[in-house]
């Protein structure tokens, strides 16, 4: 269930994500064009102010693809790695159980559905999982570019 209230919060807010990344996807253009030797913050005229700027602004940013790159592999190996280990266990030790508590129209102990069943269930706990996952990967990026911007807005205001 948590899989899908998070789909469900994520399909109806999707509008207001849109136009946050828009608006950080301009923020971020806005503050590459800042001076950064101006006290005033005015728009920068000389080409290499706007250089020196743009490069301290992919610096901050291939910091954030780093860090988000990290995270995301670190938690989706740990996410797929207990749902295998979870679900695939029982077969290697020889218990009958399946993963999940379900009643079926057909006797799922029968060996040939015994199988497919507790396949079906493990694809189904993956797709949970990896919904689950990529959801928390996207607010965690949103909130590293967000620090991102903001800590290149403060070295520029220093």
């Amino acid at each position: 269930l948590q899989g899908l209230g998070k789909w469900a919060f994520m399909v109806a807010r999707r509008r207001r994500y849109t136009r946050l990344v828009d608006r950080l996807q301009h923020c971020f253009r806005l503050s590459g064009l800042a001076d950064t030797n101006d006290s005033a913050s005015v728009l920068a005229t000389s080409q290499t102010a706007q250089k020196v700027a743009v490069t301290r602004l992919q610096q901050q940013l291939s910091e954030c693809r780093r860090l988000s790159m990290w995270a995301t592999a670190f938690w989706l190996w740990v996410c797929v790695y207990g749902v295998t280990h979870w679900c695939l266990v029982p077969l290697i030790i020889g218990d009958n159980s399946l993963p999940f508590d379900a009643l079926y129209l057909f006797d799922a102990s029968q060996p040939p559905l015994r199988q497919v069943v507790h396949c079906l269930q493990y694809v189904a706990g993956l797709q949970n999982i990896l919904l689950s996952v990529f959801f928390d990967l996207f607010v965690l990026w949103l909130h590293l570019l967000l620090c991102a911007q903001l800590r290149y807005l403060a070295d520029n205001l220093r």
